[in-house]
């Protein structure tokens, strides 16, 4: 079985089983070679239940709509460990020995979203190039109607199934656009992501700051770090006394 903790988790079809939220099953991309034999379980926020000799409890993870986090009591070690993942506004936490967390943006301070978003509004009408699945979080902040690429729109017509406020699409103005799909010729174009060089820093996920204050809440002992600003991240948690380090392949050394 494989916990799924949010609809921007690539390839999570190809495993026999999945667990993840209603939301997440809902927003997965089931393009290409969807196996129709998984098993996906749908799973609600804060009940816990058991799975072999542990304890089990998914709870939000505030990285966009239907993400979650996951923690686990394994009776027989007397260890909890949470798969923090990735994490964004509102997150939730839960006290643990291990964590483990996404630290893509380890090595990011955010400005204030508030902030980013009067940017945003201001900014007004054009293409906006958007992560699709950060698209729906942005819609809902706005609040006020927005045009959008076939794709985005579809994920925003799902996002009002599963009870997210958006108001109905529009015909010009502020368009969202997929990062990955070429703007219309001749539109006044911006981009919104957590990547440098970006127009507007709009992410899902948390950035330094919050990573930081997170992994300390939680009380853990050690954290494991994914993701490519886990050697920023894991050097300011140890300045707090935390043991932490990055997960994955060795980082290759440049020949001069």
């Amino acid at each position: 079985m494989c916990f799924v903790s949010r609809a921007a988790v690539r390839g999570a079809w190809r495993h026999r089983q999945i667990l993840a939220t209603e939301a997440t099953l809902r927003l997965l991309p089931r393009a290409g070679a969807h196996r129709p034999q998984v098993r996906a379980l749908a799973v609600p926020l804060g009940r816990p239940f058991s799975l072999g000799n542990a304890r089990v409890e998914i709870f939000a993870s505030g990285a966009g709509l239907g993400a979650a986090s996951l923690v686990i009591d394994v009776d027989a070690l007397g260890t909890r460990v949470c798969y923090a993942g990735a994490i964004g506004p509102g997150a939730e936490l839960r006290p643990c020995d291990e964590l483990v967390l996404d630290a893509t943006y380890g090595a990011t301070r955010f400005p204030a979203r508030a902030e980013v978003l009067e940017q945003i509004r201001a900014w007004g009408s054009g293409v906006l190039q958007i992560d699709p699945l950060a698209a729906i979080e942005l819609a809902v902040a706005l609040g006020r109607p927005v045009a959008a690429h076939p794709a985005i729109r579809t994920l925003l017509r799902k996002a009002r199934e599963l009870g997210a406020t958006l108001p109905a699409p529009v015909a010009d103005g502020l368009v969202l656009w997929p990062l990955d799909r070429p703007a219309p010729d001749a539109a006044r174009t911006a981009t919104a992501s957590g990547r440098a060089g970006s127009t507007f820093l709009w992410a899902e996920s948390a950035g330094q700051d919050e990573l930081v204050a997170y992994a300390l809440a939680t009380g853990a002992r050690r954290v494991q770090l994914v993701g490519e600003g886990g050697e920023a991240l894991a050097a300011l948690l140890s300045e707090r006394g935390l043991e932490a380090r990055l997960v994955g392949p060795p980082r290759q050394l440049a020949l001069l």
